[in-house]
């Protein structure tokens, strides 16, 4: 990470930059940081060995890693459980083996979205019976697939964890995103995704009228008699 980017308060991970510090390197010193991790311990890091590059990663004291591996072993145990297929459980183990991957393996392709970005997972769910036990007790469903209902991260630059996260199907998840846009119709906000559901009309023939400099009525103009009625719904809103 680059001195630059670099302030007290700034959340790297499971760290929290306190002050910055100069380390000892040979007759020289480099510039690093005081950190707290979100364990408790506080250590000091090199500044260009915070968050993930090319040479090295840096998101917590050591703590991630280590609870990684005790994941991997917890993995093995319930190798005969839930993981399986016929389980009723396998739907939700999936999701959770697959939520630690992207934010803790960095051979995983989602990583850069997710651990890259500093994610982490919290620590109570990185044991799979608590992550069940609020899954069940928060809507989780076994009758429900995945594109029915899946995790999804209220705050969007938060972590999982049981106050940021809740099951939801995909279109929710889909108007959670970080490169979401956001159109005023009639004086309420839509996604295109929203907005195409509310009126009938194709996501790509909206976003080419609004290229086009169409607004409000104009946009959501019907194309035939049968989507005349959700315009008005829209605009009577």
């Amino acid at each position: 990470m680059k001195e630059a980017e670099c302030y007290p308060g700034k959340r790297v991970g499971r760290l929290t930059l306190i002050e910055k510090r100069r380390i000892p390197n040979g007759r020289y010193t480099r510039g690093g940081w005081l950190c707290r991790c979100d364990c408790g311990t506080e250590k000091v890091f090199r500044t260009d060995g915070l968050g993930v590059n090319k040479s090295r990663s840096t998101l917590s004291c050591g703590c991630y890693n280590a609870e990684l591996v005790q994941g991997n072993n917890f993995h093995k145990k319930y190798k005969t459980a839930d993981s399986q297929k016929d389980s009723k459980y396998h739907r939700l183990y999936h999701t959770w083996a697959h939520m630690r991957q992207r934010c803790m393996n960095s051979n995983d392709k989602a990583y850069p979205k997710y651990g890259g970005r500093g994610i982490s997972v919290c620590t109570e769910w990185n044991d799979y019976k608590n992550f069940k036990k609020w899954a069940l007790e928060n809507g989780f469903d076994i009758n429900k697939t995945g594109i029915e209902q899946s995790i999804d991260r209220i705050d969007v630059n938060g972590n999982y964890e049981p106050q940021n996260c809740r099951w939801v199907d995909r279109y929710v998840q889909a108007n959670n995103k970080r490169n979401n846009v956001y159109i005023k119709v009639c004086g309420k906000y839509y996604t295109y995704g929203e907005l195409a559901r509310e009126t009938g009309i194709d996501r790509l023939t909206l976003y080419a009228r609004y290229k086009h400099g169409k607004r409000n009525e104009e946009l959501i103009a019907p194309i035939n008699e049968n989507m005349s009625h959700k315009r008005k719904e829209l605009t009577a809103a």
